[in-house]
């Protein structure tokens, strides 16, 4: 087990234990709440499908029943457990709200165990598992198929405005390469040394994958996740920065003027699917970036 884990050991050795601090403030207690961590394990069974995970919790449960020498299923049981159990425990006092997939790799440990189950009833001659393999095959393959239609033809469209009328989920099923378009029309791609910027780590990876990586991007946000190990802030100071802000545009002067000699509004941007805009992105070039983080 040590042997596995030692690469984390190592990588977070060598950056300031930055998985352990990270992970280790969702745990930061609010207050108690006793039954959330039953919600925290219907959530995750929603996700993995309720007929997919009942029988994995008996698959498991049967693993760990038997004699520790059969110890694959001990091993699989060992490796899966932790983050199960730990996501829904902490759900109970969390300040955060525990989001399901972050025990994903826990069950990902479990589906050998429920294969071999599915194995034996078959062995068995069950009709019932037959069916249900069966009819969960369809169910995935047709719902991806609507969903990949959707987002390939865009005819869920007007659908989605009529639930989702203030947000269009597309901007996140489809990639942002329609920014590169703009942005190097206008010239801001090519300015020598370029560094582009966001708001925030989630627009940020959106952003710089549209873009294709050519042109540094950082992150303007002390919560910067990756940003802040591949690229910190800290190395760009002194430098111009093209902003990009997708959200809370007219927030934006305001709370990243600070951090600059001077900040100028330019023309924003559009992402675009199909000749169709689902965001307008402000834009904004900032002379000089002073130091950071803010204040420091």
């Amino acid at each position: 087990m040590l042997a596995l884990f030692s690469p984390v050991l190592i990588w977070n050795a060598d950056h300031g234990w930055a998985s352990f601090a990270f992970q280790g403030a969702r745990a930061g207690a609010a207050k108690f709440r006793p039954f959330a961590p039953v919600a925290t394990l219907a959530g995750e069974a929603l996700f993995v499908l309720p007929w997919i995970w009942a029988p994995m919790m008996v698959a498991a449960v049967a693993a760990l029943r038997r004699e520790p020498g059969a110890w694959r299923g001990w091993l699989l049981c060992c490796l899966g457990a932790p983050p199960i159990v730990a996501f829904a425990l902490i759900s109970a006092w969390s300040s955060q709200r525990v989001l399901f997939h972050w025990a994903a790799p826990g069950y990902l440990m479990l589906f050998p165990l429920l294969g071999a189950l599915i194995v034996r009833l078959l062995d068995q001659g069950s009709v019932a598992t037959r069916r249900l393999l069966g009819g969960t095959a369809l169910f995935v393959a047709l719902t991806l198929a609507v969903l990949s239609a959707g987002v390939r033809f865009d005819w869920l469209h007007p659908v989605v405005a009529l639930v989702a009328p203030r947000a269009d989920p597309m901007a996140e099923a489809v990639d942002w390469r329609s920014l590169r378009t703009e942005l190097d029309a206008r010239g801001l791609l090519r300015r020598p040394g370029t560094v582009l910027a966001s708001a925030n780590w989630r627009d940020g990876g959106k952003i710089a994958y549209g873009l294709g990586g050519d042109v540094p991007m950082i992150c303007l946000n002390l919560d910067a996740r990756q940003f802040g190990i591949v690229r910190p802030v800290s190395g760009f100071v002194g430098r111009d920065v093209v902003l990009l802000v997708v959200d809370h545009a007219d927030r934006a002067e305001a709370a990243f003027s600070p951090l600059f000699d001077a900040l100028e509004p330019l023309p924003p941007v559009a992402i675009r699917y199909d000749g169709r805009v689902l965001k307008n992105v402000a834009v904004f070039l900032g002379h000089r970036l002073r130091a950071w983080p803010p204040g420091g």
